[in-house]
């Protein structure tokens, strides 16, 4: 594992996006800050427009990273009566809540420890995690054992529900990860923009992301397959790589017939802005099937 060696797929943006980061980290380097970006229909490198404050007026600077980006969103929220979204929210909110509490205590072998999301962004039919960067693959997992415990936790939760109770709610996650320019907030929280928040939203709002389905994006399907001796492993045994499964990884433990992860490939959507291929994560956890509708 010390010899493995990470593989970043090269970045599929279009050469205006790569002159518009260009132009903005130039920007970022004189002294001024982007308020305000927006593109001219007509796509030309010059259609950029770039509106900027003096330095002195903004209190800290604009930085661009890649970071991997968890979309979690209520299926068919928006046709429930105002109290039942305050309920489901609530409810969705405690078993985020669960989830990162199981996770913290759960006895991973050592170097699988889950650590949690650096930024949580509330959305009221939903939320958005983003986890680390992808420099280290680690953040891949963790992201990825989130979503996979967090709709085990969520299917269990319908499961025993009563009559009377609140309706069964499912909810539909994203992941992927891409560029983004991290600065402030009206009142000085951390806050992202950039084309990993845009392609998690599409890849979630495609209409074959029915609920209990967890969609990851092309460039997350093949960062697992060029690092398969990072992501695919034994952990019991000295069995050569090629053996392990998603599940040694993200699960942290050996498959068997309660608990076992998979890769599906769905195909390629258009939106409304590009296509995007798109792969479901499915399986079982702890007894619970995480399959999509």
């Amino acid at each position: 594992m010390k010899n493995s060696k990470l593989v970043t797929p090269c970045s599929d943006r279009n050469s205006i996006s790569l002159r518009a980061s260009r132009e903005i980290r130039q920007f970022i380097e004189k002294g001024f800050y982007p308020k305000s970006i927006c593109k001219n229909p007509h796509g030309t490198a010059h259609s950029w427009l770039v509106a900027y404050n003096d330095v002195n007026l903004v209190p800290t600077g604009i930085t661009e990273d890649e970071r991997c980006i968890l979309i979690v969103d209520i299926v068919k929220y928006s046709i429930r009566e105002m109290p039942e979204q305050l309920i489901l929210n609530t409810t969705l909110n405690a078993l985020f809540k669960r989830t990162h509490s199981m996770l913290s205590k759960k006895a991973f072998p050592t170097e699988d420890k889950w650590e949690p999301w650096n930024i949580y962004k509330g959305s009221g039919d939903g939320a958005t995690f983003i986890f680390g960067n992808l420099v280290n693959p680690r953040y891949i997992k963790n992201a990825l054992m989130f979503a996979a415990y967090n709709m085990s936790e969520i299917v269990k939760f319908n499961q025993e529900l009563h009559l009377g109770e609140i309706r069964p709610f499912e909810v539909r996650m994203a992941l992927t990860y891409d560029g983004v320019f991290m600065t402030e907030d009206l009142v000085g929280n951390c806050d992202l923009v950039g084309d990993a928040i845009n392609l998690a939203n599409r890849l979630a709002s495609i209409k074959e992301a029915t609920g209990n389905s967890i969609f990851i994006s092309n460039k997350i399907f093949h960062l697992l397959q060029q690092n398969r001796s990072i992501f695919f492993r034994n952990q019991i045994d000295d069995s050569p790589v090629c053996h392990g499964q998603l599940s040694d990884f993200v699960l942290g433990c050996k498959p068997d017939a309660d608990n076992f992860l998979y890769i599906d490939r769905k195909g390629v959507f258009p939106t409304k802005d590009r296509k995007m291929e798109a792969y479901n994560v499915a399986g079982r956890i702890n007894g619970i099937d995480i399959m999509p509708k």
